[in-house]
């Protein structure tokens, strides 16, 4: 069973997944970008994942 280790990872995930949604990051080529962060998460981790987002946001995410 796939599951997270303690609540705060799982928010992280929650986090990057609702952030994603919201700025549209999967609305173009997805594949490119799961690609990506599939890349970014085995490098990197959540916290990876959630700078990528905020570069890509320049710096923003409200």
């Amino acid at each position: 069973m796939i599951g997270f280790l303690h609540s705060v990872h799982r928010n992280r995930v929650l986090f990057w997944y609702v952030h994603g949604a919201l700025w549209g990051r999967f609305a173009g080529s997805t594949e490119t970008v799961l690609t990506q962060d599939y890349d970014t998460v085995e490098r990197s981790g959540i916290d990876g994942l959630i700078a990528s987002i905020e570069r890509w946001r320049g710096g923003n995410l409200s």
